[in-house]
């Protein structure tokens, strides 16, 4: 007889309409409390914000009177631009060596160990020398070629080539041409 109560109809009506009640209730409850927390995030991350917004604001102003100060070093800027013409104008220009160092790394073939570069500039003409061992001497003759393709460079041709006989040791002079990047002065 489990299941059968002894109970009238209509207090069975009004106890679950009081059950469906306190579950409203506690769904409301809990409604509230997450709405509530939401609206205490929320809060937090206007106030974060606002902080973020304020401190690049404050930035933005210290940048901005920092650059009205570089309103004042314009002068120094052109004093210093005309010394420069100046100089290099007194000095004259001299070929980028360190510009030139580089294409004769990236000309250097396999087979070829370079062990010494010597470049002479002095104004108007210049001379480049590679001293080097090769294991061929067609090896030696590749990095002639590729040292001819060189802006820089003009004539270069080997001033002497010692077979050994593992490797051959070698001498390649080049002129420097005036038609290579400047720079303002010989390091």
């Amino acid at each position: 007889m489990n299941g059968v109560s002894l109970l009238p109809l209509e207090y069975k009506l009004v106890q679950s309409k009081k059950e469906k009640q306190k579950q409203y209730i506690e769904i409301a409850a809990i409604s509230s409390v997450v709405i509530f927390v939401m609206l205490i995030l929320t809060s937090i991350a206007i106030i974060i914000s606002s902080n973020i917004i304020n401190s690049l604001e404050k930035t933005n102003q210290s940048i901005i009177k920092q650059s009205a100060a570089l309103g004042d070093y314009k002068p120094i800027l052109n004093e210093i631009n005309t010394s420069v013409s100046q100089v290099s104008s007194a000095i004259g220009s001299y070929p980028d060596m360190l510009w030139l160092m580089s294409e004769l790394a990236r000309a250097v073939p396999d087979g070829v160990s370079v062990a010494d570069i010597a470049i002479k500039y002095d104004g108007n003409a210049g001379t480049c020398t590679v001293y080097g061992k090769a294991a061929s001497h067609s090896a030696v003759s590749a990095f002639i070629d590729n040292m001819a393709n060189i802006e820089g460079l003009s004539e270069p041709k080997c001033s002497y080539s010692k077979p050994s006989l593992l490797l051959s040791e070698f001498e390649i002079i080049a002129n420097i041409k005036n038609n290579i990047p400047q720079q303002l002065s010989p390091e």
